[in-house]
This record gives structure tokens, sequence and C-alpha cells, in this order.
């Protein structure tokens, strides 16, 4: 299996593969850095009745800038490692939604009537803009802050490849569209055929209409972005094989 998450979460999962006596390569594409708006949160702070995070690495580095998170703001977070991630930061109180994706969050009742609503969603550099996009429909005033930013891991493609292939890797783990397209990018063109056919073991539908255009042929939802939802879809999955 080759896991393509950025440290420390890729070297958890396959610690937690390994418990279990399935062998995993680690492969991180990207590694996170601080953001270039980090210097305008506090000022995005005072001004907000709404703050969203859109990911764990956004509070992580948003949390390495301030003091405190005001507790007069409505606090929203993606997914439930987000949500998580903010608690550990003293933030109890954090709407999030049952389906983890900027669909579900647009769907919560209180993200329904926030005309005139001063908003700020913490990101990294790039990303979706359905959230954004739908929150200025709804009258809202919305800014970005940039907490973090994706830089390329660099490595040897053709020997990495080379060494998966050898070692009869079955399986890739996918969690985020960016992964996916590097990792596309980076595939010499004579393995194309051999990483198409691999099992790819991602995180949302959406990823998976990516993979598939772009010629994966089996693929496999899990129910989360967490450790815990991938390696239940990765032994559920062997357990069927």
């Amino acid at each position: 299996m080759l896991i393509t998450r950025p440290n420390p979460d890729g070297l958890a999962l396959q610690q937690q593969l390994a418990a279990k006596g399935l062998k995993s390569f680690v492969q991180p594409l990207f590694y996170m850095q601080a953001g270039r708006q980090l210097q305008q949160l506090s000022t995005h702070l005072a001004s907000a009745d709404i703050v969203i995070a859109v990911s764990k690495h956004a509070i992580a580095f948003a949390a390495q800038s301030i003091s405190f998170w005001p507790p007069n703001k409505q606090y929203f977070a993606v997914g439930y490692a987000t949500q998580k991630a903010w608690q550990k930061q003293g933030v109890q109180h954090v709407h999030t939604p049952t389906d983890n994706r900027s669909e579900g969050l647009l769907e919560l009742p209180q993200l329904q009537s926030v005309k005139h609503s001063n908003i700020v969603i913490l990101r990294g550099q790039s990303g979706r803009e359905l959230l954004y996009e739908h929150l200025i429909e709804r009258q809202a005033n919305v800014h970005y802050c940039e907490c973090y930013q994706r830089q390329a891991v660099p490595f040897d493609a053709q020997s990495q490849f080379n060494a998966w292939q050898q070692a009869n890797v079955e399986q890739v783990v996918i969690t985020s569209a960016e992964q996916l397209v590097r990792l596309h990018e980076l595939c010499p063109k004579d393995q194309l055929v051999w990483l198409y056919s691999r099992q790819l073991i991602t995180v949302s539908e959406r990823i998976i209409v990516h993979a598939q255009r772009l010629g994966f042929k089996i693929t496999q939802l899990s129910s989360g972005a967490s450790n815990a939802a991938l390696f239940e879809a990765v032994t559920v999955q062997l357990e069927k094989g």
C-alpha cells in the first residue's frame, strides 16, 4: 500500500496498518508551511461574526499567530478532524455537518441567514470556491485568510515508482485532489497503466470522479478523512478480498 498524505498523519496511518501486519510505503507529496496572510488573522477575527476552518492544518497554523480564539464568534468546521483540532485549542462549541464537505456545511441552519454577516474562512493557499461563492450569494461579507501553504516534496519519481511496482503495491491512499493530480503528474508515462490499475482509496466522491476521469479503474470511498476512517476502509476491503 502507498500512503501519500502529509506527515505526521501518513506515518501514523502506516503504524496503524503495521500493527495489523500490513506493509505500506509512506511518500508525502506535500508538506505544510505558514501561510502569507497569518499576520492579518487578528484583524479578521476582530470583525468576524463567523469563523470557518476548512482543515485542521489551517487551525494549527492559525493558532501559532494568535494568543486566543475570541469567545463571541460562531465557529464552523468542515469535518470532524477539524472540529477536534479546534476543541484542542479550547473552542468547544463548533458547528460541524454530518456531511463532511463544503456542501454539508452550507446546509447547516446557522449559515442560511447570513446577510451582512462578516465571515472569515481559514484555509490553505488554494481550494474549492464553492463555500465562498454560496456565502457571497447569501449576501455575507466573506474573506479568506491563507493560514498555510502546500509545498511539493521533491523525490526521484522514476526510482520510487519502480520500487512500488516491484513491491507489488496494490492500493494507494489519496486524501486530496492536489495529491491525486501531483501523483498523476509524477508518474512516468510507461507506468501509468500500472498506476491506474491500483485500487484508489480516497475521502470524497469528487476525488473519485476526478480519478476515474484520469483513468483509475478501482476506487474505494472512506467514511471520512481521518486515519481511523481510512484504516477502516482499508481493512474492510481486505476482509472482502
